[in-house]
């Protein structure tokens, strides 16, 4: 049994009932909406960061544009889920245009919300005839864009895996063993991304911003090098 059933996995929750979806402390809305006015720069993606609050651009084909928006909240605000887009122009009102711009264009049907939540690592996905892949097995923050690429991952590997060993069982067995690590790392370095990106403090804020500054790209690139070095 491949159980590929999501971060609420059915499957996992009976083979580890301890390992529960974690709330990261920030909650999120998304859109793709219909954008095209002059002077816009379709060749770039942003990331803003506010007190508390980020907000996201990435410009899709055929003149739309994907956004989102993240807030500190409470889990499960059934006032934020209420959210319509006048709401969040409150918040994001004194960011830099084109955001307050963006939301102005968006209808409140084109809104998705949810919190955001992870799996904290677990420290085994092969249960001998049954392995754990995707997010069944470490589900993320979408704080790297990896969630989706580390599901590819997993499925090229536990194909070769399957096609090198004999049985299912040392195929899963393997497939744990080449990707646990990898996952794990990935899953923490993305929470701790979020943990710094909602900071409030004023002083901690500033900090952060003066660290990320003054980094040179070439460490930067360096510090998620992993990303790219994968092997199946």
């Amino acid at each position: 049994m491949i159980a590929s059933d999501g971060i609420h996995s059915v499957f996992r929750k009976k083979l580890l009932p301890q390992s529960l979806p974690r709330y990261a402390g920030y909650t999120c809305w998304r859109a793709v909406i219909e954008y095209a006015p002059e002077n816009f720069d379709r060749e770039e993606t942003s990331e803003t960061w506010g007190p508390g609050a980020r907000f996201g651009i990435v410009p899709l084909s055929h003149n739309r544009l994907y956004w989102f928006a993240t807030l500190n909240a409470k889990a499960n605000d059934a006032t934020l889920k209420a959210y319509a887009p006048n709401d969040l122009l409150r918040h994001f009102q004194s960011f830099h245009q084109p955001i307050a711009h963006i939301i102005e264009q968006t209808k409140k049907e084109q809104l998705i919300w949810s919190d955001i939540i992870d799996l904290a690592p677990i420290k085994q996905f092969a249960f001998n005839n049954i392995v754990l892949l995707g997010d069944a097995a470490h589900a993320t923050t979408p704080n790297m864009g990896q969630g989706a690429c580390m599901a590819i991952e997993d499925a090229a590997t536990l194909a070769n895996c399957m096609v090198k060993n004999t049985t299912i069982e040392e195929a899963f067995s393997q497939f744990q063993a080449k990707r646990i690590g990898r996952t794990t790392k990935i899953v923490n370095t993305s929470w701790r991304v979020g943990r710094i990106a909602q900071w409030e403090n004023p002083w901690l804020m500033r900090v952060r911003n003066v660290a990320i500054r003054s980094t040179p790209s070439r460490v930067a690139e360096q510090q998620i090098k992993f990303l790219q070095d994968i092997t199946f």
